[in-house]
Order: structure tokens, then sequence, then C-alpha cells
């Protein structure tokens, strides 16, 4: 079940913050390609939380308010290229 969703701008794909499978704890972005239904990993399954996924204007990646499983800060805020898997988080103010 997805714990956060986003449509891309041109309605081609569906950004989904959830578990890449049931046995996993730990969550990623997948991206459901609606022309054929496939859904495949955008990103490894790293966060302990997805608050939040929402598209850039220009399609070009996804902004995601998520917590990490590697350290115990609090949510930040992230970035995730499209395609691909580059993702960093952005420094804290």
């Amino acid at each position: 079940m997805p714990l956060s969703l986003s449509w891309s701008p041109d309605g081609s794909n569906i950004a989904l913050g959830a578990r890449p499978d049931e046995n996993q704890s730990a969550l990623g972005i997948l991206l459901l390609r609606l022309a054929d239904k496939e859904l495949k990993s955008l990103t490894a399954p790293e966060w302990r939380e997805i608050q939040s996924t929402v598209w850039l204007k220009d399609g070009s990646g996804i902004m995601a308010v998520a917590a990490s499983t590697v350290t115990q800060e609090s949510r930040q805020i992230w970035f995730v290229a499209h395609p691909g898997e580059k993702h960093d988080a952005l420094p804290t103010i």
C-alpha cells in the first residue's frame, strides 16, 4: 500500500512512496508507468518514512519528504532524478 503518491506532469507516471515488497521494512520510491502498468523501483528502499512525493514541473525529478534508515535524523527533503537512481538530501538550514 503506497504511503504517498503523485502524478507526473505529463500524466504518464505515478510516483509511489512504498515498500518494494511486503517483506521489507524500508521504503523506496516506485514508479508506475500507466501505458503498460509497469511498476519499477526508482530508488533503493532506504527510508523509514516517506511523508510526501511531488514531481518537479518539468518532470525531471521528484521531491520527497522522507526520513532515512541510515540516520536518526528527522525527515529531510530529498531530490530524486527521473529517470535514474540519483538522489540526494537537500542541506538543512
